[in-house]
Order: structure tokens, then sequence, then C-alpha cells
């Protein structure tokens, strides 16, 4: 939200809107050398923008984050679900942080340090940023310290089965004296 002597407005991803008026208008449709700030304008215009692919892929990983979250709730967990669950946190979330900050820095602070002018983040921004940045970020980090979990009916991790079967083999040979065979319960 900022306020300047022509109103107060409030800026978003796709468009820009003027608080006293209702009136709203697309990034696309604004012509910045038509305002009272053109650098600011053109600055915040540009970062709506690029805000938009990182929006989507936090509602991918986010949604790979939720699968791979219900998987290991579910008992269903392996190495691959774990790294995916930490890498939809950390780094998805951090990631959508680093854009947030920077819009709050282009588009809100920027616009605040202006003569004549108040700038102030708004509560979406707050919500989307402690909701969709810092808890997904927390939730990845509590995925990395937790150990994977592995049902008990699974046995031992596949792919070592063949290397039992070898060993024993070996163990059992004709000429194999003194060998000890240890056994799992």
């Amino acid at each position: 939200r900022v306020t300047t002597p022509r109103g107060r407005w409030v800026g978003g991803v796709h468009a820009i809107c003027n608080v006293d008026t209702g009136e709203c208008r697309r990034w696309e449709d604004i012509d910045c050398t038509q305002t009272l700030d053109a650098t600011a304008c053109e600055r915040c215009k540009v970062q709506s923008a690029a805000a938009c692919a990182p929006l989507v892929v936090a509602l991918v990983t986010y949604l790979f984050f939720g699968l791979n979250t219900w998987k290991r709730y579910t008992r269903r967990d392996s190495n691959q679900v774990k790294v995916m669950s930490c890498f939809a946190g950390l780094f998805a979330g951090l990631n959508f942080l680093a854009v947030l900050v920077a819009y709050w820095k282009t588009c809100v602070r920027f616009q605040a340090l202006q003569d004549d002018r108040e700038g102030s983040i708004g509560v979406g921004l707050v919500c989307v940023g402690i909701g969709a940045a810092l808890l997904k970020a927390l939730g990845g980090t509590l995925h990395m310290l937790l150990p994977v979990e592995r049902r008990a009916a699974e046995g031992p991790l596949k792919g070592t089965a063949g290397v039992q079967t070898e060993l024993g083999e070996i163990l059992d040979a004709p000429g194999v004296v003194g060998a000890t065979r240890i056994t799992s319960h």
C-alpha cells in the first residue's frame, strides 16, 4: 500500500488499484512515463511481472511437498520421498521468500522512501510470506531432520537379497572351513 498526493494505491502481481476511487488497471496498460515517478513505476512493473513464474513454481512445489509429506505420514517413506520433501520445502520456500523480499524492496519500500509518500506491507503479502515461504522452509527443515522409516514387513533393503544369497552360497561352498554365518532376526 502506497499513499501519494494522488491517492492511496495497492499494487499486486497483475494490477495496481486506487483505494480511494476503486479503479484498477493492469500493469500492461500502465505507461510509466506518465506517472509521477517513472523509475519507481517501471521497477515495480518489472518486479510484478517477474513474480509470476516463481508463484507457479511455488504452487507446484507446494503440491509435491504435500504429496511427499503424505507419503511419509502413511509409511510409504523412502530416501527419494525425503529428498523431494526437503527440496520442495527448503529450496522452493526460500526461493519464494527471496521473490517476496525483492517485491517488497522494489514496490513497497522504494515507494515509501520517496517524498510525500508512505508505504507499508499489506496483510496479503505478510500472509503469503509466512504461509507460503517460511512455513514451507520450516517443513523442509523438519523433513531433513526426520529419519527415513521403513516398514517392518519390508525386510532387507531392496537390492540386497541377491548379495545375501551369494554370500550364503559362498559360506556353504565345499572347502570353506571355519566360516561363521550371522543371521538377523
